[in-house]
Order: C-alpha cells, then structure tokens, then sequence
C-alpha cells in the first residue's frame, strides 16, 4: 500500500477534474451540499455537544462526498442520501469516527499550548516585575500562534486527506489509515501545498457572495481530493473511468 509520487503542477488537474464531476450533476451536488451545511448548522445549534458531535462526524460526511464523487466518477447519479452513506456500514463508520477525534485532539492541543504561552508570558512578567518583559514575552508568544496553528493545519490535512478514502473504500484500520495517508503527504509535500494553496483561495472567493459559494466549492474539493487519491493510490484503485 505504497502511494505513488506526483508532480506539483498536477494539483491543477484534480481541481479541473473536481469541477467537470460538478458540472455533470451540479444540481444534485449544489442540493447534497446544502443538506450537509444544514445539518451542520442545526448540530451546532446545539450547545456544546452539538458542535463536538459534528465534529466527530465529519470524517463520515467526508467520506459521503467521496462516495458521490466515485458515482459521478463511474457514471451514476449523485443523490443526497449518498452524505448518509457511511453512517450506514457500521465497520466504516466506527473507523470514520474514531478519525473524527483527529481534529478534535488537535483543536485541544492547540487550546493548551496557547494557554501555555500566555501563561509563560505572565510568569516572565510576575518573575521579572517588568512590563517590558511582559509584554516582549507576549509578543513572541504572538508571533508563534499563528506557526503553531498552520503546523496544526497542515499535520490534521496529512493525517486525514487519504484517510478517509482509505477506510471507505479499503476498509482500512484507523491507525494504517493515518499512517498511509502521512506518507503520502510526505512523498507529495509540493503538490498538497499547491493544493491548499487553492483552495484558501477559492475559499476567500466562495466566501464572497455571503458564502454561497461554498455550495459549489465543497462538491468540487470532494472531486478534487478523491481524483488526487484515485492517482497517487492507483494500484488500489478499481478500473479507471474516463472522466
């Protein structure tokens, strides 16, 4: 289960390849997005345990839009029901979840170092009884958030991108999963980066029209991110389709 290696310039066309599934059955994809930014903002509604189960969840809607994109791959209709489709395999699911907790670490960690940093910029302050200190202290305790929140970022994407494809469509376990999926951000650091790249920008550009968007964006990243994994796993992969 070893990934290949790609060239940085294919981000680009995982990104057509994305968009030309989309426009196939873009209706079907604009409604299955709408279903799941719904959901997501009445799981929020609920408070505290809401937003944490949503989180959790993620991972298996994911593997919802991946499962819709295989089926736009091959030809089929993209239905709705396909965002409940790995709700509904418990072995998957049980796996997906547990990837659910990913982020959720991450989001803790993270928590607890800015607490750590705040709380060392205090003590230099109540140690050395200077303002200066102090506020020198919160400065570079500042300056490396932002570091820590991208090194954050880029360590849950390559722990999760194949990861989710790898459990829907090969079963794999959770740890395996992560493993595989982390090699292959390894092997293809240039290209995830471009990737990432375009798809904060596409954000900032879906963001625009009061996030709306969004609604064409998510269905193509899903295409994109399942044509990357279709050619960097490719001896795992079935037949190819021409798409």
């Amino acid at each position: 289960m070893t990934p290949h290696v790609s060239d940085p310039t294919d981000a680009f066309d995982w990104y057509a390849r994305g968009w030309r599934l989309f426009l196939r059955q873009p209706l079907m994809w604009v409604g299955l997005t709408l279903l799941f930014l719904v959901i997501g903002l009445v799981m929020n509604l609920v408070p505290l345990i809401g937003g944490l189960a949503f989180a959790l969840c993620l991972p298996a809607f994911a593997a919802g839009f991946l499962h819709a994109a295989d089926q736009a791959h091959r030809g089929n209709p993209v239905l709705p029901t396909h965002l409940f489709k790995a709700f509904q395999i418990r072995e998957n699911l049980t796996t997906l979840l547990a990837l659910g907790l990913i982020p959720l670490a991450a989001s803790l960690a993270g928590a607890i170092l800015i607490a750590l940093l705040l709380g060392g910029a205090m003590g230099v302050g109540a140690i050395t009884q200077s303002d200066d200190a102090t506020l020198g202290a919160l400065v570079g305790g500042g300056l490396m958030l932002p570091l820590l929140s991208i090194g954050f970022f880029a360590l849950m994407v390559a722990a999760l991108i194949y990861a989710i494809p790898l459990v829907w469509f090969h079963q794999a376990t959770a740890k395996d999963a992560v493993m595989g999926s982390l090699e292959a951000s390894a092997r293809n650091v240039l290209p995830l980066m471009l990737f990432t790249a375009i798809y904060v920008v596409l954000s900032f550009i879906a963001a625009i029209p009061a996030g709306l968007g969004f609604l064409v964006l998510i269905p193509v990243i899903s295409g994109a991110t399942y044509t990357s994994y279709r050619q960097l796993w490719s001896d795992l992969v079935s037949e190819d389709v021409d798409d």
